[in-house]
Protein backbone atom coordinates (compact mmCIF):
# COMPACT_ATOMS: atom_id res chain seq x y z
CA UNK A 1 0.00 0.00 0.00
CA UNK A 2 3.05 2.63 0.92
CA UNK A 3 4.30 1.78 -2.68
CA UNK A 4 0.87 2.54 -4.50
CA UNK A 5 0.20 5.89 -2.48
CA UNK A 6 3.93 7.00 -3.52
CA UNK A 7 3.05 5.87 -6.49
CA UNK A 8 0.17 8.42 -7.13
CA UNK A 9 1.89 11.09 -5.13
CA UNK A 10 5.10 10.65 -7.99
CA UNK A 11 2.11 10.63 -10.90
CA UNK A 12 -0.15 13.66 -9.33
CA UNK A 13 2.22 16.29 -7.89
CA UNK A 14 4.81 16.05 -10.05
CA UNK A 15 3.84 17.50 -13.42
CA UNK A 16 3.71 15.02 -16.27
CA UNK A 17 6.86 14.51 -18.41
CA UNK A 18 7.20 16.94 -21.66
CA UNK A 19 8.51 16.36 -24.57
CA UNK A 20 12.20 14.87 -23.63
CA UNK A 21 11.18 12.94 -20.48
CA UNK A 22 9.89 10.01 -19.87
CA UNK A 23 8.69 8.35 -16.21
CA UNK A 24 10.61 5.15 -15.35
CA UNK A 25 9.04 2.36 -13.31
CA UNK A 26 11.71 -0.27 -12.37
CA UNK A 27 10.67 -3.58 -10.88
CA UNK A 28 11.98 -6.93 -9.86
CA UNK A 29 9.89 -9.51 -8.46
CA UNK A 30 5.95 -9.96 -8.63
CA UNK A 31 4.00 -11.48 -6.44
CA UNK A 32 7.15 -13.14 -4.33
CA UNK A 33 6.81 -11.95 -0.68
CA UNK A 34 9.68 -13.77 0.34
CA UNK A 35 12.18 -10.58 -0.69
CA UNK A 36 9.95 -7.80 0.33
CA UNK A 37 12.24 -4.98 -0.82
CA UNK A 38 11.94 -6.16 -4.15
CA UNK A 39 8.83 -7.56 -4.76
CA UNK A 40 5.39 -6.11 -5.61
CA UNK A 41 2.20 -7.25 -4.98
CA UNK A 42 -0.56 -8.49 -8.06
CA UNK A 43 -2.71 -5.85 -6.21
CA UNK A 44 -0.46 -3.09 -6.11
CA UNK A 45 1.02 -3.75 -9.71
CA UNK A 46 -2.29 -3.61 -11.27
CA UNK A 47 -3.20 -0.69 -9.29
CA UNK A 48 0.09 1.05 -11.00
CA UNK A 49 -0.94 -0.32 -14.26
CA UNK A 50 -4.59 1.20 -13.68
CA UNK A 51 -3.35 4.47 -12.46
CA UNK A 52 -1.39 4.61 -15.55
CA UNK A 53 -4.13 4.04 -17.63
CA UNK A 54 -6.28 6.19 -16.06
CA UNK A 55 -4.49 8.74 -16.06
CA UNK A 56 -3.37 8.60 -19.10
CA UNK A 57 -0.14 7.70 -20.47
CA UNK A 58 1.44 7.00 -23.14
CA UNK A 59 3.73 3.76 -21.88
CA UNK A 60 6.82 2.93 -24.49
CA UNK A 61 9.50 0.41 -24.56
CA UNK A 62 12.62 1.91 -23.08
CA UNK A 63 14.51 1.26 -26.01
CA UNK A 64 11.91 3.61 -28.47
CA UNK A 65 12.38 6.67 -25.35
CA UNK A 66 15.76 6.26 -26.21
CA UNK A 67 15.49 6.48 -29.95
CA UNK A 68 12.94 9.39 -29.70
CA UNK A 69 15.21 11.51 -28.06
CA UNK A 70 18.53 10.28 -30.15
CA UNK A 71 16.41 11.71 -33.10
CA UNK A 72 15.17 14.77 -31.45
CA UNK A 73 11.75 13.78 -31.63
CA UNK A 74 9.12 14.44 -28.66
CA UNK A 75 7.71 12.24 -26.36
CA UNK A 76 4.43 12.40 -25.68
CA UNK A 77 3.26 14.56 -22.89
CA UNK A 78 2.39 11.63 -20.22
CA UNK A 79 5.50 9.33 -21.09
CA UNK A 80 6.29 6.14 -19.10
CA UNK A 81 8.42 3.75 -19.18
CA UNK A 82 8.07 0.13 -17.48
CA UNK A 83 11.35 -1.51 -16.58
CA UNK A 84 12.46 -4.96 -15.03
CA UNK A 85 15.64 -6.32 -13.45
CA UNK A 86 16.41 -9.41 -12.82
CA UNK A 87 14.15 -11.48 -15.28
CA UNK A 88 13.21 -13.70 -12.42
CA UNK A 89 10.31 -16.42 -12.90
CA UNK A 90 7.86 -14.22 -11.56
CA UNK A 91 7.74 -11.48 -14.33
CA UNK A 92 6.93 -14.69 -16.80
CA UNK A 93 4.11 -15.84 -14.03
CA UNK A 94 2.41 -13.01 -12.59
CA UNK A 95 4.06 -9.50 -14.35
CA UNK A 96 4.12 -10.27 -18.16
CA UNK A 97 0.67 -11.26 -17.88
CA UNK A 98 -1.05 -8.37 -16.33
CA UNK A 99 1.23 -6.23 -19.15
CA UNK A 100 -0.41 -8.11 -21.58
CA UNK A 101 -3.88 -7.52 -20.16
CA UNK A 102 -3.36 -3.73 -20.38
CA UNK A 103 -1.52 -3.75 -23.77
CA UNK A 104 1.29 -2.09 -22.38
CA UNK A 105 5.01 -2.65 -23.28
CA UNK A 106 7.91 -3.31 -21.06
CA UNK A 107 11.82 -3.68 -20.98
CA UNK A 108 13.14 -7.09 -19.63
CA UNK A 109 17.01 -6.39 -18.32
CA UNK A 110 18.61 -10.31 -17.94
CA UNK A 111 21.80 -10.78 -16.44
CA UNK A 112 23.15 -13.74 -18.91
CA UNK A 113 25.24 -15.31 -15.79
CA UNK A 114 21.99 -16.17 -13.89
CA UNK A 115 19.49 -17.14 -16.92
CA UNK A 116 18.43 -20.72 -16.00
CA UNK A 117 19.31 -20.51 -12.07
CA UNK A 118 17.03 -20.52 -9.48
CA UNK A 119 14.43 -18.42 -9.55
CA UNK A 120 15.60 -17.12 -12.37
CA UNK A 121 13.83 -17.41 -16.54
CA UNK A 122 15.91 -19.83 -18.89
CA UNK A 123 16.11 -18.92 -22.20
CA UNK A 124 13.25 -20.50 -24.10
CA UNK A 125 11.63 -18.68 -21.36
CA UNK A 126 13.11 -15.49 -22.90
CA UNK A 127 12.55 -16.20 -26.66
CA UNK A 128 8.80 -16.49 -25.70
CA UNK A 129 8.83 -13.48 -23.98
CA UNK A 130 10.38 -12.00 -26.72
CA UNK A 131 8.04 -13.00 -29.41
CA UNK A 132 5.35 -12.04 -27.45
CA UNK A 133 6.92 -8.17 -28.06
CA UNK A 134 8.54 -7.89 -24.85
CA UNK A 135 11.71 -5.41 -25.32
CA UNK A 136 15.08 -7.73 -23.81
CA UNK A 137 18.15 -5.21 -22.54
CA UNK A 138 21.17 -6.79 -21.22
CA UNK A 139 21.54 -6.26 -17.85
CA UNK A 140 25.74 -7.80 -17.70
CA UNK A 141 26.87 -11.07 -17.46
CA UNK A 142 27.76 -11.04 -13.96
CA UNK A 143 25.27 -8.65 -12.48
CA UNK A 144 28.21 -7.30 -10.89
CA UNK A 145 28.49 -3.26 -9.50
CA UNK A 146 31.06 -2.38 -12.63
CA UNK A 147 30.93 1.19 -12.00
CA UNK A 148 33.54 1.43 -8.94
CA UNK A 149 36.76 -0.31 -9.35
CA UNK A 150 37.60 -3.02 -6.75
CA UNK A 151 39.89 -2.17 -4.11
CA UNK A 152 43.75 -1.62 -5.64
CA UNK A 153 42.41 -2.63 -9.01
CA UNK A 154 43.81 -0.23 -11.55
CA UNK A 155 41.68 1.60 -14.16
CA UNK A 156 43.01 -0.89 -17.27
CA UNK A 157 42.31 -3.40 -15.03
CA UNK A 158 38.83 -2.27 -14.07
CA UNK A 159 37.93 -1.35 -18.08
CA UNK A 160 39.16 -4.85 -18.85
CA UNK A 161 36.98 -6.35 -16.04
CA UNK A 162 33.72 -4.41 -17.24
CA UNK A 163 34.64 -5.40 -21.23
CA UNK A 164 35.18 -8.89 -20.53
CA UNK A 165 32.08 -8.71 -18.38
CA UNK A 166 29.61 -7.05 -20.92
CA UNK A 167 31.46 -8.98 -23.84
CA UNK A 168 30.53 -12.25 -22.12
CA UNK A 169 27.04 -11.25 -21.70
CA UNK A 170 26.28 -10.12 -25.48
CA UNK A 171 27.87 -13.49 -26.88
CA UNK A 172 25.59 -15.11 -24.68
CA UNK A 173 22.70 -13.16 -26.24
CA UNK A 174 23.89 -13.85 -29.35
CA UNK A 175 24.32 -17.76 -29.13
CA UNK A 176 20.69 -18.23 -27.57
Amino acid sequence: KALFCSLVSLLLLVPPAYADQANVFVYHRFNDPRYPSTNTSLEDFRAHLDLLHQEDFSVLRLGEVVERLKKGVSLPQRCAVISVDDAYRSFFTDGWPLLKEYGFPATLFVSTDQVGGGDFLEWEELRVLQGEGLEIGNHSASHAYLLDRNAGEKEDVWQKRVLADLYRSQQAFEDN
